[in-house]
């Protein structure tokens, strides 16, 4: 298979708390030949709080990233963090008017020339590409066998529609994950909140509604049948895992992976290499759930 480089953007999150969606996001990646390239001395996309504080900090956080990416050669960078991709796509576009580039250009204290060139896709677009997505299923060594799946997008993937790509996925009922993983056997279940929002926003300033969009969504993902639910953001990682400890005295556990751990399952790596063991419900029997391909 051709080799690709791609400029990818991990985030805060990645180096941290997220690091298994990292390390099987790298390995899924290096399996099918896309090399992962990280800008050099990146920043904080400003996610956490730079975008509602301060505007001009948070387009200049955002401006700086996509520089270096720009300055590396590329004119696209890929964010696995829903978070990340969501605040870099939002800069990436308002650094189209060349007022804001000018303003960024101030503050980061150099020439921003050609930033606005640069894209932004999140990790999804770019396996769900249709020669990667083949790739990936061509490179499998083992298929899903009765693994029951519901794929949970959240709402930052997607969306808005102002900055999300409609021919890549739709904001309501997104299919990319649902694709990548069907075609590795999954029985990818259809369901009714697969890009509600967990609430995770709130998890700080309003626990209580964050706890009830977080119960919500965990409840109609058990009762869809599913056995895991498969993420492709941190935040929503970490919300819904934290919170289902205070559902398990009241229904079954279940895992909650990020997309790209079952993807490296299926492409031969162990639990332990695409780090599942770190999840808080770890003791889910994966290779029963796995045949070879």
């Amino acid at each position: 298979m051709a080799s690709k480089t791609v400029s990818y953007f991990p985030g805060c999150s990645l180096h941290g708390l997220a690091k298994p969606f990292d390390t099987s996001t790298r390995l899924v990646c290096g399996k099918v030949g896309i090399n992962l390239q990280e800008p050099n001395d990146w920043n904080c996309c400003g996610a956490t709080s730079a975008h509602s504080i301060d505007h001009s900090l948070n387009l200049t956080l955002g401006a700086r990233n996509l520089h270096l990416v720009g300055k590396s050669g590329f004119n696209t960078v890929t964010a696995p963090c829903a978070a990340c991709y969501s605040n870099l796509k939002r800069s990436s576009l308002e650094l189209q008017d060349p007022q804001k580039r000018q303003l960024a250009s101030q503050l980061v204290g150099e020439s921003l020339a050609g930033v606005q060139a640069v894209s932004v896709i999140h990790i999804l677009e770019l396996l769900s590409d249709l020669s990667i997505s083949k790739s990936i299923k061509q490179s499998s060594k083992y298929r899903f066998t009765d693994l029951k799946v519901v794929c949970y997008y959240g709402c930052l993937t997607v969306r808005p529609n102002s900055e999300s790509d409609p021919e890549s996925d739709s904001s309501e009922n997104p299919q990319s994950m649902d694709n990548l993983l069907g075609a590795l056997g999954a029985d990818v279940r259809d369901w009714s909140h697969k890009s509600e929002c967990c609430g995770g926003s709130h998890s700080l300033c309003g626990p209580d509604l964050a706890n009830l969009r977080t119960d919500e969504v965990l409840r109609q993902a058990i009762a869809s049948g599913a056995d895991v639910i498969a993420v492709a953001c941190p935040l929503c990682h970490s919300n819904l895992e934290f919170r289902l400890h205070a559902l398990q005295a009241k229904g079954k556990q279940i895992p909650v992976v990020f997309f790209t751990q079952l993807i490296g399952l299926a492409l031969g790596y162990t639990v332990k290499e695409v780090g599942l063991h770190k999840m808080l419900v770890n003791s889910f029997p994966w290779r029963e759930k796995l045949t070879l391909a």
